[in-house]
């Protein structure tokens, strides 16, 4: 069933907007500006309650099952299992830092710049794998049962960010992807 690579598809689209601001704040350090830290530990907030905690294991019940349907990708789905929790590790470490910020400790920001870029290249890197590789393969291999069993194997949750309905604490990360006009592909 398609939907659920649609799903994926559409969440990968969200979290790569949030990549382009939280690259944009990086861009933001290298001039020398004060990034937007609210901003940031909100996308990293984020990141680490709905895409690590619903979109990750989703991807991991799509793995499972390709694993059976095609067993000489098993090292590679392997591999972006065990990436999905460095993910949510980096993640959780990211947010850490951006909490404990002291403003005044410029040593803090040269760690919040370089774990920033580590994330979101990972991040990024690890999309691409998924979008041109992973993905193909489950809409040619995987078959209704399987899709099935993924929809029925997963804790749902309404996106709090992209969702219909924006929970209290994202509004304004909202509103800051509203007035950022997406780059053209």
């Amino acid at each position: 069933m398609a939907t659920a690579v649609d799903e994926l598809h559409k969440d990968h689209a969200n979290v790569a907007r949030l990549l382009e601001l939280l690259n944009h704040e990086l861009e933001v350090f290298e001039t020398g500006g004060r990034p937007d830290f609210p901003m940031m530990r909100e996308i990293m907030r984020y990141m680490t309650q709905y895409p690590d905690a619903f979109h990750h294991p989703k991807e991991d019940l799509v793995f499972e099952k390709l694993a059976q349907r095609a067993q000489s990708a098993i090292p590679d789905l392997e591999t972006l299992e065990r990436e999905h929790k460095a993910l949510r590790t980096r993640g959780e470490e990211l947010v850490g830092l951006l909490a404990s910020l002291d403003e005044a400790d410029l040593s803090a920001y040269e760690r919040i710049e370089i774990k920033t870029k580590e994330y979101s290249l990972f991040l990024e890197t690890h999309m691409r794998k998924e979008e041109h590789e992973v993905f193909p393969l489950s809409k040619s291999l995987l078959i209704k049962r399987d899709w099935a069993d993924i929809d029925t194997g997963i804790r749902q949750r309404l996106d709090p960010l992209f969702g219909t309905v924006i929970e209290k604490g994202y509004q304004t990360l909202r509103q800051a992807l509203l007035e950022r006009k997406p780059r053209s592909s």
